[in-house]
This record gives C-alpha cells, sequence and structure tokens, in this order.
C-alpha cells in the first residue's frame, strides 16, 4: 500500500521508487501529507529566507520543528495527523508494507509517533527515506536514509 500527496511530483517519486522495488500496487492520496505553505518564503532560495527570518529561526526549524512566523504550519495539528494515520494503517493494513512518499516538512513530524523523538535529527534530505515497524509501538529503524 501506497500513500502520497496530491502533487505530481510526489506520486511520481512514489511510482519510480515502486517500480525500482519491484512492488505493484495502487498509490493512495492524502492530501493530509501535501506540502507545507512556506508563505513568502516559498519558492525563495535559502539565502533570501535566512536574511529574512534570521539564522535562530532557520534553525529552530531544522533542529526542532518550529515553523517561523508566516509559515502556515500547525506542529499540533501534524503531530495529530500522523497519528490519525498510524491508526489507520494499524486498523486497515497491519503485516503490509506501507510506502509514505512526502515532503520533508510534513516527514518530520512523523518523528512524533516515537517514544523518544529528540533522538533524531527532524531534517530528512530530499530524496531520503526512513524505515519504520511496528512492534507494540512504533519503532524507527532507520532515518534519513540515502539511497
Amino acid at each position: 500500500v501506497c500513500f502520497t500527496s496530491e502533487l505530481q511530483r510526489t506520486k511520481h517519486t512514489a511510482r519510480v521508487a515502486l517500480d525500482a522495488a519491484q512492488h505493484d500496487c495502487l498509490i493512495h492520496t492524502w492530501h493530509q501529507l501535501n506540502e507545507i505553505d512556506y508563505g513568502i518564503d516559498e519558492n525563495q532560495p535559502e539565502s533570501v529566507v535566512r536574511a529574512r527570518l534570521g539564522a535562530a529561526a532557520l534553525d529552530a526549524w531544522e533542529q526542532h520543528s518550529t515553523p517561523p512566523h508566516g509559515w502556515d504550519i500547525d506542529p499540533h495539528a501534524m503531530h495529530a495527523m500522523w497519528h490519525n494515520l498510524a491508526q489507520h494503517i494499524l486498523a486497515d493494513y497491519a503485516g503490509r508494507t506501507i510506502w509514505i512518499v512526502t515532503s520533508n516538512g510534513i516527514a518530520r513530524f512523523a518523528l512524533s509517533l516515537l517514544p523518544d523523538s529528540t533522538a533524531y535529527s527532524p531534517k530528512l534530505a530530499t530524496g531520503a527515506y526512513s524505515i519504520w515497524h511496528y512492534d507494540a509501538g512504533w519503532v524507527c529503524s532507520g532515518w534519513n536514509i540515502r539511497p
């Protein structure tokens, strides 16, 4: 089973990864996996964003997932979304391999499923992936793995 955002590039990435792994499955889109809205910083180079926000604000995002002022993201809603998706997976897809393809801005909040989310740097690099399983609780056995 594969879940992606509604964005074409995310669905395309999922298809490429599934084909490379020789998995044939339907791709289900879930709007909650869409990228976050960076407000006036959308599509700006990091140097411009850093100049506008300051290093401390960007470091808080990179290290603690605290969104800077003006970005349209609610961390509490993101935590709730991941917990809801995890419950959906357990209820409807237990024992199956699940692929989830989304952006770093969304993926970083999946760490809230772990008892100690501070064990990982929240950033998931472009093209990187993580591996999870459920064993009386969610376990992340690999984070920010580069293919």
